[in-house]
């Protein structure tokens, strides 16, 4: 799930792989690897799941996430089930997990 877009142009995701739940960053759209969204999934990992973090200390993830994926989108415009009250879906990566996680 695409939590945001950082500064860059990279993704923050969270997902499961392997047997648990990761936020991780895509390279930005140029290529490049050590992006703000890995920065930002390295730093969230480490500080607040240490554990995991240890054990999984990875926090990028290939171009592939950018190109080879199934997407879906829920309606949070208030006129389906979901609603969005904090305005995530217009935030960046930083500020969604600011929102989530706090800093």
């Amino acid at each position: 799930m695409v939590l945001g877009t950082a500064s860059d142009g990279s993704i923050v995701i969270i997902h499961s792989s392997p047997a648990g739940v990761q936020i991780n960053g895509t390279p930005t759209p140029s290529g490049v690897i050590n992006s703000k969204a890995a920065q930002l999934a390295s730093w969230y990992m480490s500080t607040i799941y240490p554990e995991w973090y240890r054990k999984f200390p990875n926090t990028k993830v290939g171009y592939s996430y950018l190109t080879q994926f199934d997407k879906m989108s829920w309606d949070v415009s208030g006129n389906a089930l979901l609603n969005d009250p904090d305005g995530i879906k217009n935030m960046s990566a930083e500020q969604v997990l600011v929102t989530l996680f706090g800093r």
